[in-house]
């Protein structure tokens, strides 16, 4: 396993650095992700409330432009996501047994590589952008932190999620968003949201017709600087 994060780590790196050297920008970003999932099939009829989940997102990006427009914008991210689920009845989720009476909170850290196309109508400087793509990520780790309800929240013992068995590992995501940006010296600083929609099931389950999907919305700000 760590093999395998380590030879992801490295792609990513090897990409980004064989991009970055023909770009004209280069940012980094850093915000907060409200996520949530999609549940499709038999699961949606069996399984409790699944409510958001907040964790945080950053990443590095480059800018190469196609027109005076049109750039090709791809990003290497890491994103958390999950969801938050009140248990009142026994349930197993992800082959672990939560206790009742309890609300599990279910983190998954992803690190992911967007492949944007971005318009911007003010060529780059002062005002708004649009930008949508594909995203592939990676299921780094994933963890089940169970809290007793009672006069105070108490944080019990965590779980790590046996991700081998239990999840598909890569997701591919379709990315939208909308962002405004000003000019500030050789560079600019932005603030952006952008809505991610997963299309691939996080669950294994050859038996049941199950089916999971990521979706979460992303508030971030950062800077870019043009070369």
């Amino acid at each position: 396993m760590k093999h395998r994060i380590f030879s992801i780590a490295t792609f990513l790196l090897v990409f980004m650095t064989s991009i970055s050297v023909q770009a004209q920008v280069i940012g980094i970003r850093l915000g907060g992700h409200i996520a949530n999932t999609k549940t499709t099939g038999l699961i949606s009829s069996l399984t409790p409330e699944m409510n958001n989940y907040s964790g945080w997102t950053a990443g590095v990006f480059t800018e190469l432009p196609l027109n005076q427009v049109i750039a090709f914008r791809p990003e290497v991210n890491f994103t958390q996501k999950g969801f938050i689920t009140p248990i009142e009845t026994d349930i197993k989720l992800f082959d672990l047994d939560i206790p009742i009476g309890v609300t599990t909170k279910t983190r998954f850290n992803y690190v992911e590589a967007p492949l944007l196309l971005q318009y911007s109508p003010s060529q780059g400087t002062n005002g708004w952008y649009v930008f949508a793509g594909p995203s592939v990520g990676y299921l780094m780790h994933g963890e089940i932190r169970p809290v007793a309800n009672a006069i105070i929240d108490i944080n019990l013992p965590k779980f790590d999620i046996p991700l081998s068995s239990t999840t598909d590992r890569f997701e591919v995501a379709g990315v939208a968003g909308l962002g405004i940006q000003a000019k500030v010296g050789q560079g600019k600083i932005f603030a952006e949201g952008r809505y991610q929609h997963g299309l691939t099931n996080v669950l294994k389950n050859p038996i049941v017709d199950v089916k999971v999907m990521n979706t979460g919305f992303s508030f971030a700000a950062g800077y870019a600087q043009s070369f």
